[in-house]
C-alpha cells in the first residue's frame, strides 16, 4: 500500500469513527442534542446557510434530493423534507444517523463515502453538500460522484478560496491583513488543518467554473454569504441574544462591509452547479435570493 493510500483511508477511518463520542451515552452527547434545538444561537447559524437552497426547493417542489457528509442527525435532509422534498441523508458515519431515524427526524439514511458513491447514474435530481466536501481527501473526485448521481444539479456551500475573484484592491488588502497578522504574531499560513485530520479545501470559483465549461455545462448559480463559527455557540439561548450571538453578528456584519467595498470576498459561497439549463421558474427564484448566474460558453466542436 502507497503512503498515499494509507493517508487516504486514514482520513476515512478517521472521519467515520469522529462522531462517535456524540452520540447517546458518550462524553458529548449533550453537545449533540443541541444541534437538533431551534431555540440557541448555533440553529440561527446552521439555518442561514441552509436557506442557501430555498430557492430550488421553492421552484422545484417535487423534486428528489441526496445529502452529503450529512452525519449530524442528518439535518441538512431534515431542511429539505421540511420543504416538502424527498431527500436521503448519508455519511460515512452512521452512529447520529441511527439515532436520528429512531427518533423519526429522518426516514431513512445510508452510509456512503462520497468518493465512490453506490448510487446509479441520475438517480436524485439533486446533491446537497454543505460544510463537509472540504473534509474529503480527494474533494474532486466526490465532485463528479455528485455529478454523476444527480439528475438535475449539485449544490455545494463551502468555505470561500481568498483572492476566488482577484482585483487589485483585494489583492492589495490581501497583502495588508497578512503584514498586519505577522505584526501581530499571528499564524501566516494560508493552508489549515482540522483536528479530525482533514485539509481545509476552499473552493475556488475559477476552478468550478472551469470543471462545469469542461463538462459543457450552460450555468453554474453563486452566492456568497460571510460567516463565523465560535465555540460553545449553541449554548447561548437565541432570544437571550448572548454575548457569543453578539460577536458573531458583528464580526459578519464587518465582513459584509469589507466584501461591498470590495476589499475581499465572501468567506464562504454558496456554488449550483446545473447539468441541463434550469428552468424559468428556478432562474427567476435564484435571481430574487440574489444569486448571480453565469452562463457559460458552450463547446463549438460538440452538438
Amino acid at each position: 500500500m502507497s503512503s498515499s493510500d494509507h493517508f487516504i483511508n486514514q482520513s476515512y477511518k478517521k472521519h467515520a469513527l469522529s462522531f462517535e463520542n456524540y452520540q447517546r451515552g458518550a462524553s458529548k452527547e449533550e453537545k449533540a442534542k443541541k444541534w437538533l434545538l431551534q431555540d440557541n444561537a448555533g440553529f440561527w447559524r446552521l439555518q442561514r446557510m441552509q436557506k442557501l437552497v430555498q430557492p430550488i426547493l421553492q421552484s422545484d417542489p417535487n423534486s428528489t434530493w441526496v445529502t452529503i457528509g450529512d452525519g449530524r442527525f442528518g439535518l441538512d435532509a431534515q431542511y429539505i423534507l421540511n420543504n416538502g422534498c424527498s431527500c436521503l441523508a448519508t455519511d460515512i458515519s452512521d452512529t447520529l444517523l441511527i439515532e436520528a431515524k429512531q427518533n423519526n427526524l429522518i426516514p431513512d439514511f445510508q452510509v456512503e463515502n462520497a468518493e465512490s458513491l453506490s448510487f446509479s447514474n441520475n438517480q436524485f435530481d439533486y446533491a446537497f453538500c454543505k460544510e463537509a466536501f472540504h473534509h474529503f481527501p480527494r474533494p474532486l473526485i466526490a465532485l463528479y460522484e455528485m455529478l454523476r448521481v444527480s439528475k438535475k444539479a449539485i449544490v455545494l456551500i463551502e468555505p470561500n478560496d481568498p483572492l476566488s475573484t482577484p482585483t487589485l484592491l483585494k489583492i492589495l488588502f490581501y497583502h495588508f491583513k497578512k503584514m498586519l497578522k505577522y505584526v501581530l504574531k499571528k499564524d501566516l499560513s494560508e493552508h489549515h488543518y482540522e483536528e479530525v485530520g482533514n485539509y481545509i479545501y476552499k473552493l475556488s470559483l475559477k476552478e468550478i467554473t472551469k470543471i462545469a465549461i469542461a463538462q459543457n455545462f450552460s450555468t453554474i448559480a453563486i452566492k456568497g454569504i460571510n460567516d463565523l463559527y465560535i465555540n460553545e455557540l449553541e449554548n447561548e439561548s437565541l432570544a437571550e441574544n448572548g454575548p457569543l450571538l453578539k460577536k458573531t453578528k458583528r464580526k459578519i456584519f464587518l465582513y459584509d462591509l469589507l466584501c461591498l467595498l470590495g476589499l475581499q470576498d465572501h468567506l464562504l459561497i454558496s456554488v449550483v452547479m446545473f447539468k441541463h439549463p434550469p428552468s424559468k421558474a428556478t432562474i427567476e427564484a435564484l435571481v430574487k435570493h440574489k444569486y448571480t448566474l453565469n452562463h457559460l460558453p458552450q463547446n463549438p466542436h460538440m452538438k
